[in-house]
């Protein structure tokens, strides 16, 4: 039986922290078989360390910056290694990912977006598009997460006919499976006993809209639910989520754990899930406490409206409306039955739908099945 040809493959990512595009690249980087990974990834936790663990040869990139002198130590990696395929992961990965193809037309050049950031109309819109219009050019083949991140990016002008959608995944069955003394997590994270929880996992930033959980969680004190609010993650809004907290006084109503890595028995201890964000692409947080059985609340958003089965799995509002939020909310409150109903519908929706394995195996699919056709024409489709 003929041995099977190794694939060389550099992901690139400007963010190792907590986030889903870095916990996207160990996904497949768990699952690599016969491909042999290279990454280009700031030194973070805490998925740097990872990255090298599971790489041949990891490469230090600044976070969120674009470094000449990175991309010049990049030129020569892919040129050393002779790598088959440059995968791109997210805005600044993308960026540094793309340009090598200036420097080195051999290769394949992939790009995985992670959600489509053109919010708002101003200059910052303009450039994001003008950018990814130039870099267009340079992409030989698009990864989209979601079906709707493929149909948003074609609404706003990012022209992806050579494309793939292959939905994001996470690691079903340890969700399912992990036990979790309750009762025991709950006093480590100072949860008084008969409280309901809703908790959260995401980064507090302004795309996670987290403002509009806490305003949610305000009206439900207000309306005298005997609820505590969780939110698991850190991130540029943090001060300005404390403030919001306190302005609202509910201090004692929600409780914020940074960033965790135990994120998992975390989400046991939740009743209800709820993710408000502004927008998604297909969120991981969400497939795991779907993973887990617990019944989801999220914003009628790219990415979240295919995950959530309105009325089956979950409930969709609108963003960015507290107001909504808290009465989906109340209605899952008054409905412990519905709430499980929910839960086990949701953990069987993402058993058969979301779990990483079939995510890194379409992956994979998609680099044999580029290297073909590009490889044999020294690349280059223009």
């Amino acid at each position: 039986m003929e041995k099977q040809k190794e694939i060389k493959v550099l992901l690139v990512t400007s963010r190792a922290d907590n986030g889903g595009g870095p916990r996207h690249i160990a996904s497949l980087l768990a699952c690599k078989s016969h491909i042999t990974f290279y990454a280009a990834a700031p030194q973070q936790l805490p998925y740097y360390p990872l990255f090298q663990r599971h790489c041949r040869e990891c490469l230090a990139l600044p976070f969120r910056k674009f470094s000449p002198g990175a991309f010049l130590r990049l030129i020569y990696l892919v040129r050393k290694e002779g790598i088959d395929v440059i995968h791109s992961h997210g805005t600044g990965g993308g960026i540094y990912g793309r340009l090598l193809r200036l420097f080195y037309p051999r290769g394949v050049f992939i790009h995985t977006f992670h959600g489509i950031h053109d919010r708002g109309w101003g200059v910052r819109r303009i450039l994001y598009l003008l950018i990814e219009k130039v870099l267009g050019r340079l992409t030989h083949h698009y990864i989209f997460v979601s079906r709707s991140e493929r149909q948003r990016a074609h609404s706003i002008g990012i022209k992806a006919d050579n494309c793939s959608v292959i939905q994001n995944g996470v690691d079903t069955e340890y969700h399912q499976n992990l036990a979790v003394d309750v009762d025991e997590k709950k006093k480590e994270l100072v949860i008084r006993p008969g409280k309901t929880v809703i908790g959260t996992v995401g980064r507090l930033c302004y795309q996670k809209a987290p403002e509009t959980g806490i305003r949610a969680v305000s009206l439900l004190i207000k309306d005298k639910r005997d609820v505590v609010y969780i939110m698991a993650g850190d991130g540029e809004e943090g001060d300005r989520v404390r403030e919001e907290i306190a302005r609202l006084g509910l201090q004692d109503s929600v409780l914020l754990l940074g960033d965790r890595d135990d994120v998992g028995e975390i989400l046991k201890v939740m009743d209800i899930f709820v993710l408000p964000s502004r927008w998604e692409g297909l969120p991981l947080a969400l497939l795991e406490a779907m993973a887990s059985g617990i019944p989801v609340v999220a914003s009628r958003v790219t990415g979240n409206t295919e995950a959530v089965l309105e009325g089956a799995t979950g409930m969709l509002v609108e963003p960015e409306s507290p107001e909504e939020l808290f009465c989906a909310l109340t209605l899952l409150l008054d409905n412990p039955d519905l709430r499980r109903e929910m839960g086990v519908r949701g953990q069987k929706t993402a058993a058969e739908n979301f779990d990483h394995v079939r995510m890194a195996r379409e992956t994979f699919e998609v680099y044999q099945g580029m290297l073909g056709p590009y490889n044999k024409t020294g690349g280059g489709r223009f």
